[in-house]
């Protein structure tokens, strides 16, 4: 559908951006930056649909590539503040009646029109919707316009910026507006417009309301009628789709825990699926699945009524498996002489000198557990000074941008977000080795993929890793769960003295809070009169709202803030408690900014929170404040930050048209509330908590919290404990154990209780039974049953009863379908149907390994009209330019032009090159070392049987028998100690685990090394291409077009070769011979190489032959030149042909 949506941003030095950048990332081009020496590649991306420079009329023609234009615009700039650039992204229409060139035409005509047609120069690059950071980027066709902040002439870019151009500021109802993005979007609804009518077409753009309707997207609003809502309605049947999908839905269940219930998995089903029968369907189906697992409780073996994957599974085996690593990395503990002057220098409680010697002991991972407001951060100061006192470099890490930017305020001068720092490290641009400290505070927020990754590289390095934390409050959003897993195994110091309540009632009621006891707390809380009831929900925020008031009059100068649970709950607190303020006179005058929130008034005096990160301006997700200047001429805003007490708070600002991450503070959700001190609190209950967001927001306050709830949500104290108090399960997969993992006592007694369940009499839903009504069994119960093999009705062998790798019994029977189909892995992989329902033998696992036999024949193209051709398709009048590139290496195999050949030994390095490879290959013997008492052993008979077998059935015969491959690290029976059956317990974890990373190294070596082949085989097809000779005539012709002194020239010389048919044919064809040798990014290079008279060189081109790739480059360069100049041509004339017909209606 068409909309109207444009966005306007500023590319600015002092956030840390480069035009240059944005070029090259638009264009998904690699260019160097002149100015920094910086190389930004972006060709590994997907190719634009549409790619382009537009100049203005007397520009050089050399400033026609992105690499020249940008280069040029930064060199410029000389302030490390200054503006590079400006970028506009338009909302591309995606009507059925629209195609790719509509789409294009329409983002030229407004470019040219708006800024080409004001001596402004434009890049061009229309998207296809893609991964990006915006939502409409993702859902989308879209363009973006990069624009000079220069006009551009012969003489270069111009002394003085085109200020005139620069953002819309006007004024409404007494209040300035910043409305940039606005007035864009009006200009580029009236384009399109437009054009629709100009091509007669009754598509129009879609609607905006002045009044809020259903939301559909971030601040947008739309009338009822508006397509928009059909959109909602082909994404809600979209979801349904998806909900049908049980991969899809397994995907879904485990993005943000662990495991999952046969509650959770209903829900979702009947979120999306009306129909009883079909939910019931789609139940089986993802039960059925072979990557679920059952889990049960590792001390009864009982069933546990959750599920999880294998993939999760195996990812935190391997994180744990890290973990054991890394605390066995052989760090001493700090010298008594540094670890005596950082205590005498800090006064340290008992509590956290505790947490002080454990951290600076032995080993290499450390866990500290710190209670809400005990003094965590100042027993992590120590300990940074006492590593740094013995030479240890330390890195401060942390989850989110506001605690990374604490740390640094405590004295961590290398401090950043988690995912910042690992980005570092996988891009060569960070480094650990031994003597690097890594302290990731808040680290029980840390999801388990980023846990693991973390460890992951501390064992690579040898660093040495302290992890502080508290489990008890709010986990990560996705799924987590492992910074408990390592406290069991590791053990941890606890910090527990707590010091930010001044009240003994109140520190000891945070005590409570922290142990699960919400009643006592809350009880506490109601005899102090901390505990506000109403009647009904609605009235609840009435009240807070006169106390908040009532109290901020009586102690303006206090920090409080309002806890909620919902976005809803919060937007409208924050618009009640400004109100107030208002109302007092305690603001100035207003301004109002359209945010990622939606349109509102903001005044110096104002408290406001980020919600968005602009890192060079120093602003942080999570970061509060108070305004303290807003300029009404370009709409920049200043805040100063919070700051802990005796502190100043920084100085912070931007321009609301660039950066819209912003929301008033005086309310938010409790997320934001974690690490953050205050000295009054006020939530505000609803149905919606539960015991992790309660303990942090009842445990913010120095001074006072106060609890506003009504009786129509909990009747009373009791009701209220119950419901705050409430777990939400975010444990880890492994807090549980499967099947297998359960001992041989354990199993035979839940096989003996589900044989007395068998043996009942089979009753009907409804029917009685010793006086009670009988419930059917739940579907999940029979499923896990069938993976058991405890169901009469189960066809299976006892083998596969017994294996954890088995498959359901309808894959079993139905697998026949497939015969003669290549088998695929069954551990560890999405479910499908297999290829045969036998037990698959050692031909059929090394076909699974990879098909690794060389072909070395390549098929050349076949040369029918308009298609390259090879040397054996070449008709005998056809001329050559540059012969086709042949190659054959020592041992007789050919090569392409990048030196890589199809033999074994070429496609095996390849293959040893992948990135998945090498990690799987990489975890493996840390299983092995995990596993066996003897791990090179158990690693030579793995490797025999993989070679004689095959993989597939080396990992069913491993899950069939874990000793396979020799005798279990630890002990287990009566006589075991504690540390022997932890030893024990760890290998039977780490024995699962290698049977799927057997099939998943087998897969990732069979799809790297169909990748390699694939690309060597387009590439030797390009290199057999050869690239045709053009006659005189045709040389002559695009002679006159390289020459052409202007646009318009060459547009009338490219139109008089297309009049001649032949020569316009042999161009073509000529053309096409190019781009199939060189490809498109080739074409593309010959094109800029030209324009800036540098040599075009290509690997499939020897030296011998370079004078003649020369001669190919301009003739191909001038063919292309030309075909944009008519295109330009033609544009320009359509333009003003329109304006001429727009001025006749007016008249």
């Amino acid at each position: 559908m068409a909309i109207a949506f444009a966005r306007a941003r500023y590319i600015s030095r002092s956030d840390g951006g480069s035009a240059v950048r944005s070029a090259a990332y638009n264009g998904r081009e690699a260019i160097k930056a002149q100015r920094t020496g910086e190389v930004f590649y972006f060709k590994h991306r997907e190719a634009p649909d549409h790619h382009e420079v537009l100049l203005p009329d007397g520009a050089p023609a050399e400033r026609a590539s992105s690499d020249a234009l940008w280069n040029a615009a930064e060199a410029m700039e000389k302030r490390k503040d200054a503006q590079l650039a400006r970028e506009l992204v338009l909302a591309l229409p995606a009507n059925q009646e629209l195609g790719h060139d509509d789409r294009v035409e329409l983002a030229r005509s407004f470019a040219l029109e708006h800024f080409v047609s004001k001596g402004l120069a434009v890049q061009l690059d229309v998207h296809a919707p893609h991964g990006a950071e915006s939502e409409g980027e993702r859902a989308n066709h879209h363009a973006h316009l990069l624009i000079t902040t220069r006009r551009l002439d012969e003489n270069g870019f111009a002394a003085k910026k085109a200020r005139d151009l620069d953002p819309v500021i006007k004024r409404g109802g007494g209040r300035a507006i910043v409305a940039e993005g606005e007035a864009w979007g009006q200009l580029w609804r009236d384009h399109q417009n437009g054009y629709f009518a100009e091509q007669g077409l009754s598509i129009r753009v879609d609607a905006t309301s002045a009044v809020p309707q259903e939301h559909i997207g971030p601040i947008r609003m739309r009338t009822p009628g508006a397509e928009a809502n059909v959109l909602a309605e082909q994404i809600r049947r979209a979801n349904e789709e998806a909900a049908r999908d049980p991969e899809h839905v397994l995907a879904v269940l485990t993005r943000n825990q662990a495991s999952f219930s046969e509650y959770d998995l209903d829900r979702h089903l009947k979120k999306h699926i009306q129909d009883e029968g079909e939910r019931a369907d789609v139940k089986g189906k993802v039960l059925g699945l072979d990557d679920v697992l059952a889990l049960h409780d590792r001390e009864t073996g009982e069933r546990a009524g959750r599920w999880t994957t294998r993939a999760v599974r195996d990812q935190e085996i391997l994180a744990l498996a890290d973990g054991r690593r890394v605390a066995g990395g052989g760090h001493r503990a700090i010298g008594v002489g540094d670890r005596d002057r950082v205590m005498s220098a800090r006064e340290l409680r008992a509590d956290q000198l505790a947490a002080f010697d454990h951290a600076t002991g032995s080993g290499g991972l450390k866990i500290i557990e710190g209670r809400a407001g005990t003094g965590k951060s100042f027993a992590l100061g120590s300990i940074r000074e006492a590593h740094e006192a013995a030479g240890y470099r330390v890195v401060g890490l942390a989850p989110t941008n506001a605690v990374a930017q604490t740390m640094k305020e405590d004295g961590f001068a290398r401090s950043s977000t988690v995912h910042a720092e690992l980005f570092r490290l996988k891009n060569g641009r960070a480094q650990w080795d031994r003597r690097t400290l890594v302290v990731v505070d808040e680290a029980a927020m840390m999801d388990a993929k980023v846990t693991g990754e973390v460890l992951r590289e501390a064992r690579l390095s040898g660093a040495k890793v302290v992890l502080a934390g508290d489990d008890r409050q709010l986990g990560s959003i996705e799924r987590g769960g492992l910074f408990t897993e390592l406290k069991k195994d590791h053990g941890s110091a606890e910090i527990t003295q707590i010091t930010r309540q001044k009240v003994d009632w109140q520190r000891e009621a945070a005590h409570d809070l922290s142990d699960g006891r919400f009643e006592d707390a809350l009880r506490a809380f109601a005899r102090n009169k901390a505990v506000v009831w109403t009647s009904k929900q609605d009235e609840l925020r009435e009240k807070l709202v006169e106390r908040w008031a009532k109290d901020a009059a009586s102690n303006p100068s206090a920090s409080r803030f309002v806890f909620a649970y919902t976005n809803k709950d919060v937007d409208a607190l924050n618009k009640d408690l400004r109100a107030v303020r208002r109302e007092r006179g305690e603001l100035g005058e207003d301004f109002v900014f359209t945010t990622k929130h939606g349109e509102a008034a903001f005044a110096v005096g104002d408290r406001v929170q980020f919600t968005d990160t602009l890192k060079g301006a120093g602003i942080y997700n999570g970061n509060a404040g108070v305004i303290t200047n807003i300029d009404r001429n370009f709409g920049r805003i200043g805040v100063v930050l919070d700051a802990a007490a005796g502190r100043e708070g920084r100085k912070v600002e931007w321009y609301a048209s660039e950066f819209s991450g912003f929301r008033h503070g005086y309310a938010g959700t409790i997320y934001k509330g974690q690490g953050k001190t205050l000295d009054h609190t006020y939530l505000m209950h609803t149905h919606h908590w539960r015991a992790a967001s309660s303990y942090v927001a009842l445990t913010r306050q120095r001074e006072s919290a106060t609890i506003f709830v009504a009786t129509q949500t909990a009747r009373d104290l009791r009701q209220l404990a119950r419901q705050i108090g409430r777990n939400e399960i975010k444990a880890a997969s492994v807090a549980y154990a499967t099947r297998d993992e359960l001992s041989a006592e354990q199993r035979a007694k839940l096989d003996e209780g589900r044989a007395a369940e068998n043996a009942r009499p089979a009753l009907h839903v409804g029917q009685v039974q010793d006086g009670r009504e009988k419930e059917q069994q739940p579907m999940a119960s029979v499923v896990e049953e069938a993976r058991a093999g405890t169901l009469r009705t189960d066809p299976r062998t006892p083998e596969m009863q017994a294996g954890a790798i088995a498959g359901d019994a309808e894959n079993q029977r139905q697998g026949t379908e497939h015969q003669g189909a290549t088998p695929e892995p069954v551990v560890a992989q999405k479910s499908k149907k297999a290829g045969n329902s036998d037990r698959r033998g050692p031909a059929d696992d090394r076909a699974v390994a990879g098909k690794t036999e060389t072909r070395q024949s390549v098929p050349g193209a076949r040369n029918e009209e308009g298609s390259p051709g090879t040397t054996a398709d070449r008709p005998a009048d056809v001329r050559v330019l540059i012969a086709a590139f042949q190659d054959v290496n020592a041992g007789g195999n050919r090569r392409d032009s990048l030196g890589r050949a199809l033999d074994e030994r070429s496609i095996a390095a390849a293959v040893s090159r992948d990135a998945d490879v090498q990690r799987e290959r990489d975890a493996r013997p840390i299983y092995l070392e995990t596993a066996y008492r003897d791990p090179k052993a158990a690693t030579q008979r793995l490797d025999d049987i993989i070679a004689r077998d095959g993989p597939t059935s080396a990992a069913l015969r491993l899950s069939a028998d874990e000793g396979l491959l020799g005798e279990l690290r630890g002990r287990e029976g009566f006589f075991a100690g504690a540390k022997a059956r932890e030893e024990r317990e760890a290998a039977h974890r780490a024995t699962e685990a290698i049977g799927p990373n057997i099939v998943r190294t087998a897969e990732f070596e069979n799809r790297a090394a169909q990748a390699y082949r694939g690309d060597v085989e387009k590439q030797m097809k390009a290199d057999a291409v050869e690239v045709r000779d053009v006659s005189d005539r045709a040389k002559a012709a695009l002679g006159k077009i390289a020459v052409a002194k202007d646009d318009r020239e060459r547009a009338e010389a490219f139109k008089a070769v297309s009049a001649d048919r032949e020569i316009g044919r042999e161009i073509a064809l000529f053309r096409k011979s190019v781009e199939g040798r060189f490809g498109e990014d080739g074409a593309r290079e010959i094109a800029r190489a030209t324009a800036s008279n540098k040599p075009f060189e290509h690997p499939s081109v020897p030296k011998s032959e370079q004078g003649r790739l020369g001669e190919a480059a301009k003739l191909y360069s001038a063919a292309r030149s030309g075909e944009v100049a008519s295109r330009q041509q033609a544009e320009t004339e359509r333009l003003a042909a329109r304006e001429s017909q727009s001025t006749r209606l007016k008249q």
